[in-house]
Order: C-alpha cells, then sequence, then structure tokens
C-alpha cells in the first residue's frame, strides 16, 4: 500500500521535498514530471490537487513553480537538511556553479543527514543513486 502524498498547504511535506530538490537541481525537469505521473498513477484523481496536473506541462522559470502550486509548500527542512539535498545533486550531477556552499560542506551535510538520502530515494525510487 502506497501512502498517500501530502500535497495541501496544510501538509506540504512531499511536494515541498520535491519542488526543493527541483529548485537545487537534485532532479531534472524530466525526473519531475514522472515523479508527478507517478504521482497521478498511484493515487485516486479525484483526491490529487489540481495543481498537480498543471505542473505536467510546466516549463518556465522554476521561481513560478509557487505560482501554479498555488502556495509555497513547505518540506520540513532544516538548513543542513537543505544542504545535504544539494550533496545528492553533488553525487548525481557533479560540481554545481551557484551553490550557497562549498561541495565539500554538501557531501558532508549528506553524510550527516542519511535520512535525506533515505528520503530521496523514497521520493523518486525511480532514480538509482548511491549511498
Amino acid at each position: 500500500m502506497v501512502n498517500r502524498p501530502r500535497l495541501t498547504k496544510e501538509d506540504s511535506y512531499d511536494i515541498g521535498f520535491v519542488k526543493s530538490s527541483l529548485i537545487i537541481g537534485a532532479i531534472t525537469r524530466d525526473e519531475f514530471q514522472e515523479w508527478l505521473y507517478k504521482t497521478i498513477k498511484e493515487n485516486d484523481v479525484n483526491e490529487l490537487p489540481s495543481y498537480i496536473f498543471n505542473l505536467i506541462d510546466f516549463n518556465d522559470f522554476l521561481f513560478k513553480i509557487v505560482d501554479i502550486i498555488g502556495f509555497s509548500p513547505n518540506p520540513g527542512l532544516t538548513d543542513y537538511e537543505y544542504d545535504a539535498i544539494y550533496g545528492i545533486t553533488i553525487k548525481r550531477f557533479g560540481n554545481l556553479f551557484d551553490m550557497p556552499i562549498s561541495k565539500k560542506a554538501a557531501l558532508k551535510a549528506l553524510d550527516q543527514h542519511p535520512s535525506i538520502l533515505k528520503r530521496f530515494k523514497e521520493t523518486f525510487p525511480f532514480i538509482k543513486i548511491e549511498d
């Protein structure tokens, strides 16, 4: 049984994590779309917020994603956990040019927060990433 995703303004834990992963660069736009299709496939479409369907064709600046969602989703992350997402990005894609922390600090944050890698793997099971 798949857990119901948390996608509402009152509980935006899942959509907040997905949005953060996209904006930070840990997932690509194609992977974002794959997550949307997975979410639609695994849930009752009548219970999903309409923005999920509107995001399928999203191809604008990433900061505009909040306009489609209609609120700013909260992934429930600390600053260090956000840093760990940068660590995932580095593990997947190498160096980034516009990171607020060093590569070393991002990878250290990921090592210190294995729960973020676990959450990433659970959220995006179709993405293979080594521990």
